[in-house]
């Protein structure tokens, strides 16, 4: 099963820059290890794709940069591309969300071409944004939401996928659909802070891709901004919910004004303004603080209650306002504990007094008020007293917005006051006051056992519950007494429990029977504050029963089998402990289902209520049943039969029964006279009763391959159940040849989870040859060896090895030049940009008929560019004479030969010609055609063979000539320190000691001393880039973008700088071009961002050919690291990819590959002839 994670991991640096490198590597270097197969696959091909940033906004091209790795140098390659939006699909396994691209975008898809001849390539695509937003009330509207999003990107050949790979998610658009500020209402003084907590709601699931910046300030009348405080989100949900704290410091009028910033392009994308408050200037501490206590816990109606509040850390000379309201307590209880809250204001209807009917006293009486002071010390108290009124409420009357009130009364209720403190009308300290509790009845009760019978020597549970027409909020404390009464109505046991907790008193009291017989229990509630009984309770009749027993007794159960099919019989071996001998016990059983839980990183497997059971008229019950056995000693195993009848339907005589398939137990536990004992339940060992596969989906790529193309098969089978962990299935797949029927490769695989579906790991197998093929799997149950259920795939066709797919196109013409020669036009079309292309040819003497002899040949070799074309001139001026000099010349890409012409049939006309060249390019008097020496100095008087050697000194004249010596004067001779036949002035390596004269001249050792050479050094790198379009040029010309790639850090001593190059590259086509030098001749290893290539060896000189549109706007960052076997370095280059397109035929400024892919490759460009071997 293939999971796109969370855990997908960005390198964004890596791709771009890495994937550029190795293009250049593979792309131009030579190969001549490697032979070309074409059309068809490694079997290796992969695809990493990356989006260059992590958010587009609306309108704006998404840039896709994609790198195919170990391609066949002749298979013509395509990517295929779709965008998908990022969704949460539960995992059944880890119960836990994955990320998934199932949302796929046909509006935004395409296919590229990339053509053949690359073991790697990139592919930098600028992919435009279809627009937004899909209105589905429109079907004419077009468009795709806004949301987080992924590339799919297949490599294909033949329209056979090959390879797949995601891109890093990224947030294609997107804003804050609604916005709310929670502030306070009130004004602050001057030092208080205001509290501002803002919500953004985005309109998509962000995944942690992006992060968004809040910024909260105080916004004055004028609009300008002060008090500034942020803060970064960048989590996985939608909704942002920062909280500030700004400290009031200025007075004057403001708002809070909040903004939201997408850090990605720091674009402001979101903004709230709340309403206008006051920051006063004013006296007061800053501390000031109160508590607040009622003189009872407990009041009865009609009674006064005093509430006293101290107030401390005042301001001296201030005047303050004290509010209290008093209010019903309602609690909530979370990780921290229970937390009270004031609820429904206290307040109650006062009638109307019929004695004096020309005044109406009616009215509504709400408990609260305020009380202004001026302290004259720090500390200051006050007092409130209320009178509540009668009980109970029962009389209840409409007073107009104050709705329905109960008439000079109150209920009863645990009640609390809502207490805050002001100065100048801003709130300094707010709180409730103790809890406590006006009046309070008891409106029902209950009591029961926990078991109504137990044995002599078992205790009973009384449960015992109270409910009052007040919650207790913690405030009063009660008494639960419990007596056991036996059957004479005598008291044997007491026991109380004090109760003060949330809510209404409830207790469960252990009472000891003493003898066996009949008992009941008998519970009282007190009331301690008032010493008040609220109420009796009498509970059932209990039975003590007198046996022999230990109060130790232990059993497990072992079920035979793992798995049970229906019409079998299932065996409990029930092994028990520390029993009383002779005593007559019962086990009990009933079946459940199982289920498994995830949880802090464990699966635990338990009973989960039990399985879906129907039957009529069934004498045997699998679902539940119980045995009675008499075990002689301490220990006893009994063993208990159950029989699983048919599955499923009518069985005979009206009898039906129907029992689900699943993953099943037994919960069981032991009785004595029906008794249940203590600490006797138990699960049996766990079983599957039944299972069959309902179906199975076979999943592969296609059914088509190339050759080489490894076929993935990704089988899943559904069971009826889940297994639990319980079944070991075992899968076997089995890779046929359709012509022989042959096997000829079987994976297998064990499978053990919990889930319905069944998903083993991939099969993969390799098919040997062109062909038709089919794949065969079975699923067999490993308990019984069961074939649960097979499935075929359908036929799987290897293509056949096809001719190269290059498509190009090869033509020549000759031309006979005035003097007697012939010059050859060879011309190529349709050629694939990066590819390696060469041509041979021969030139034959064809004068006598069957008598065929070679004249010339040669062989040229390059890289093709971005236009497709090639031509090449060859000058035929030195050829011998012949009556039909005919030329050949063959094609080929990546080795793989595509075209052949030569002189023969209908192209002799045009490829063969009369060659009688009477050319003399020294003008010596000795034509080229016999000329060995074709470069003599003007005037020199030459022998026949065309050479000349004027001073006799045995050194032609023009070699003399390019050694600096004089050709008349046989005492200048060049010298020639190493006698090699070469003279100094031309010889690279005077004293042929393996290092070049320039080398050690860089090196500081002698050229001319073969036993002074250089230590090792790191390698020198050198970029450039070039806008030809024609291939790797032969020669490099033009500035170094880098002329020596900086060095952050190293081994080697006081080679590290700690400087970053950045680094700009304009849009445009072009080559890249890197030279890298180690002077030692070490193999040289390089790594980028954590992927390493190479090595390779000496000089080496390798391109890429880079097409950047000019919408592309990106920067990265590349970390580069390179060795020579002993030393290392390394430096982080910053790469801006900007959208002003380059100018002019050779300007400085790419360095993407900084030197990198010049390690990895050789000089790419070639030209040889026959005077050259």
């Amino acid at each position: 099963m293939s999971r796109l994670k969370l855990n997908v991991v960005r390198q964004q640096s890596f791709v771009l820059v890495l994937l550029l490198l190795t293009s250049v590597f593979v792309g131009f270097v030579q190969q001549g290890s490697v032979q070309a197969v074409s059309s068809r696959s490694t079997g290796l091909e992969t695809v990493n794709v990356n989006v260059l940033s992590d958010y587009y906004d609306r309108g704006e091209n998404m840039t896709l940069s994609v790198t195919s790795l170990n391609l066949d140098t002749g298979t013509e390659y395509s990517l295929e591309y779709i965008l998908c939006k990022v969704t949460e699909v539960w995992n059944e396994d880890t119960e836990e969300m994955d990320l998934e691209c199932t949302h796929l975008y046909d509006e935004v898809t395409d296919s590229i071409d990339i053509g053949s001849g690359n073991l790697f390539t990139l592919t930098t695509i600028s992919v435009p944004d279809p627009g937004c937003c899909l209105n589905e009330s429109d079907p004419t509207s077009v468009g795709i939401d806004n949301g987080t999003m992924m590339f799919n990107v297949n490599i294909t050949s033949q329209d056979i996928t090959i390879s797949s790979g995601f891109s890093n998610m990224f947030v294609l658009g997107g804003g804050v659909v609604s916005s709310q500020l929670d502030v306070s209402n009130e004004d602050v003084l001057v030092g208080m802070d205001y509290n501002i907590h803002a919500f953004w709601n985005l309109e998509f699931k962000n995944f942690e891709v992006l992060s968004f910046t809040t910024t909260c300030s105080f916004m004055d009348a004028n609009g300008a901004l002060t008090q500034n405080e942020s803060s970064t989100w960048g989590d996985y949900e939608a909704i942002i919910d920062p909280y500030f704290s700004l400290e009031a410091t200025v007075p004057g009028s403001y708002q809070s004004h909040c903004s939201l910033t997408r850090d990605a392009d720091q674009q402001v994308i979101a903004t709230q303004t709340g309403p206008s408050f006051e920051i006063l200037e004013a006296n007061y501490t800053g501390m000031e603080a109160f508590s607040a206590t009622t003189d009872l816990d407990f009041y009865v109606h009609n009674q006064s209650l005093t509430l006293t509040v101290v107030i401390s850390d005042l301001f001296i000379g201030t005047e303050y306002e004290l509010n209290y309201n008093m209010c019903d307590v309602y609690s909530t209880y979370d990780y921290s504990g229970y937390k009270f809250y004031c609820g429904s204001d206290t307040k109650y209807g006062v009638s109307d007094d019929p004695l004096t009917p020309n005044t109406d006293e009616s009215g509504v009486v709400h408990v609260s008020g305020q009380m202004y002071f001026t302290p004259v010390a720090s500390t200051h108290t006050e007092q409130i007293t209320i009178t509540f009124p009668g009980c109970c409420g029962d009389d209840m009357s409409s007073y107009g917005n104050d709705g329905m009130l109960s008439v000079d009364s109150l209920h009863n209720e645990s009640l609390t006051f809502d207490i805050n403190l002001q100065a100048y009308n801003v709130t300094l300290a707010s709180d409730l006051s103790n809890t406590f509790v006006l009046g309070g009845e008891l409106l029902s009760d209950q009591v029961s056992y926990d078991r109504n019978a137990i044995l002599i020597g078992m205790s009973s549970e009384s449960r015992s519950r109270w409910t009052l027409d007040t919650d207790n909020a913690f405030t009063l404390t009660y008494e639960i007494t419990c007596e056991l009464v036996n059957s004479t109505g005598d008291i044997v046991d007491t026991q109380t429990r004090s109760w003060s907790h949330n809510g209404h008193p409830q207790s469960n009291i252990d009472l000891q029977p003493p003898t066996p017989g009949d008992f009941y229990s008998q519970c009282s509630l007190l009331r301690v504050v008032d010493n008040k009984l609220l109420g009796t309770q009498t509970g059932p009749t209990l039975v003590v029963i007198d046996a022999n027993y230990t109060g130790q007794e232990e059993h497990s159960v072992l079920a035979d089998a793992t798995f049970y099919p229906h019409d079998s019989v299932i065996e409990l071996s029930v092994s028990t402990e520390d029993m009383y001998p002779d005593t007559v016990y019962t086990f009990e059983y009933n079946l459940c289902k199982l289920a498994t839980k995830y949880e802090n990183q464990m699966f635990s497997t338990f009973c989960s209520g039990t399985p879906s059971f129907s039957s009529q008229n069934m004498t045997n019950n699998i679902m539940s049943g119980s045995v009675d056995f008499t075990p002689t000693s301490s220990s006893h195993t009994e063993i208990v039969s159950i029989v699983v009848p048919e599955c499923c339907g009518e069985i005979a005589n009206e009898v039906f029964w129907s029992l689900e398939n699943a993953s099943m137990a037994f919960k069981s536990l032991l009785r004595i006279q029906g008794v249940e004992l203590d600490n006797s339940r138990e699960v049996s060992s766990y079983f599957t009763v039944g299972g069959d596969v309902v179906s199975s989906t076979m999943k592969y790529p296609s059914f088509e391959l190339l050759p080489n193309m490894n076929l993935v098969v990704d089988m899943i089978w559904e069971l009826d159940h889940r297994n639990e962990f319980l079944q070991f299935y075992h899968e076997e797949c089995k890779f046929i040849d359709a012509d022989t029927q042959t096997v000829l490769d079987t994976k297998t695989a064990i499978w053990n989870h919990r889930p319905k579906q069944i998903n083993t790991p991939n099969s993969i197998f390799s098919p040997p040859v062109e062909g038709e093929y089919y794949v065969e799997c079975t699923l067999t149950r490993q308990f019984d060896s069961m074939v649960m259920a097979s499935h075929t795939s359908g036929t799987i066709t290897v293509l056949p090895d096809l001719a190269n797919q290059d498509d190009a196109t090869l033509s020549a013409s000759t031309l006979v030049k005035p003097d007697g020669w012939a010059l050859v036009l060879v011309s190529m079309t349709k050629l694939d940009a990066g590819q390696s292309y060469s041509i041979v040819w021969n030139v034959y003497d064809e004068s006598t008929p069957g008598a065929e002899i070679l004249m010339d040949s040669g062989d040229e070799t390059w890289v093709e560019g971005s236009d497709s074309v090639e031509q090449i001139i060859l000058e035929f001026n030195a050829l011998s004479d012949s009556s039909n000099a005919c030329f050949a010349v063959d094609l080929y890409a990546a080795g793989d030969e595509l075209v052949s012409l030569n002189g023969t049939g209908a192209q002799a006309s045009t490829l063969c010609w009369t060659q009688n060249s009477v050319a003399d390019e020294d003008s010596d008097g000795v034509y080229d055609k016999t000329d060995e020496c074709p470069a003599t100095p003007v005037g020199s008087v030459v022998q026949s063979n065309g050479c000349s050697d004027k001073d006799l000194d045995g050194w032609d004249d023009s070699v003399e000539i390019a050694c600096g010596s004089d050709f008349e004067n046989p005492t200048s001779i060049p010298s020639d320190f190493d006698a090699d036949g070469v003279c100094d002035a031309l010889d690279e390596d005077d004293d042929n000691d393996g290092f070049t004269d320039q080398n050690e001249i860089l090196r500081g050792t002698n050229p001319f001393d073969v036993n002074d050479v250089p230590v090792n050094q790191l390698p020198v790198c050198s970029v450039y880039y070039t806008l030809e379009a024609d291939g790797i040029p032969a020669e490099i010309t033009g500035e170094a973008v880098i002329t020596a790639l900086v060095v952050g850090t190293s081994s080697y001593p006081g080679a590290g700088t700690g400087i970053t190059p950045v680094i700009t590259i304009p849009s445009g086509n072009y080559y890249v071009i890197a030279v890298c030098e180690d002077i030692d001749n070490d193999p040289v290893t390089l790594t980028v961002n954590e992927v390493t290539v190479g090595p390779a060896v000496g000089k080496v000189v390798a391109g890429a050919m880079i097409s950047l549109s000019e919408d592309v706007d990106e920067s990265v960052d590349a970390v580069i690291t390179w060795n020579d076997g002993t030393n290392t370095a390394t430096t982080i280059v910053t790469v801006n990819m900007e959208n002003t397109p380059s100018s002019g035929n050779s300007t400085p400024g790419f360095s993407m590959i900084l030197g990198i892919v010049s390690l990895l490759g050789a000089v790419a460009f070639s030209r040889r002839s026959s005077s050259e071997i």
